[in-house]
């Protein structure tokens, strides 16, 4: 083009950007993502560059940040005012949106995904990325056991549907439910229902029926660059 992209910094585009709207589509680009890590083709057509142009809502931020030290102030849009539950930010963030995760033990918060009975303590349920800062080695998320075993006191690591992406943490003490519907009682670390899992470690975790790490119910569900050890499952 010959016009100014109006770039916004680093090759981010501003709202009245030439770029926003005007590149070609490709097949597959749906359900790829930009350098931020966001869905591609937001509008129509694909931007052009590195990075999609995301119309954010009013007093919102297309990323949002957790960590042990953060002030919790909604809608955690910097460090300093960070969430400090994962849940919380997760649950703040809109479809494309990033999550950010500093370093540390996220053993607190949680939610259960809809039509199941099983407590997660991450529970990602719209198609947003959640990332650790510095990888597993770094950033754990903890389940619960029910006196050391599953039963109706535990709490699953990861539950992850919608095409969410997660990456770099290591799940860890995850457990299920003793009986129940197979969801509630299967992958004690994390339930892939639809969605990716990259770059984590997944250890010491059970469950009662399949999966003691990790269960995966479809084909849409893609696990990469993953360790697994001392998981258990009967």
């Amino acid at each position: 083009i010959s016009d100014d992209p109006l770039f916004a910094g680093n090759g981010r585009l501003q709202a009245a950007s030439p770029c926003i709207n005007v590149g070609t589509n490709q097949t597959w680009m749906t359900g790829s993502c930009d350098l931020d890590g966001r869905t591609r083709i937001m509008g129509s057509r694909v931007d052009m560059g590195c990075f999609e142009r995301i119309v954010e809502d009013e007093g919102m931020s297309p990323q949002h940040y957790v960590s042990p030290s953060g002030g919790d102030v909604w809608p955690y849009a910097d460090w300093a005012t960070a969430a400090r539950a994962i849940q919380d930010a997760v649950d703040t963030a809109a479809g494309s949106d990033t999550v950010w995760v500093a370093d540390g033990l996220y053993d607190a918060g949680g939610a259960v995904a809809a039509g199941y009975a099983l407590s997660n303590r991450v529970c990602v349920t719209k198609c947003i990325t959640l990332q650790s800062v510095n990888g597993p080695e770094g950033a754990f998320i903890a389940g619960a056991s029910d006196s050391g075993t599953n039963g109706p006191a535990a709490v699953r690591c990861l539950y992850v549907e919608a095409g969410a992406a997660v990456s770099g943490f290591t799940l860890t003490n995850g457990h299920t439910f003793f009986s129940g519907d197979y969801e509630d009682i299967e992958g004690g670390g994390a339930y892939l229902a639809d969605g990716s899992i990259s770059n984590c470690v997944i250890a010491g975790n059970s469950a009662a029926y399949n999966g003691g790490g990790l269960w995966g119910g479809s084909l849409t569900s893609l696990v990469t660059h993953c360790v697994f050890r001392g998981n258990t499952a009967a």
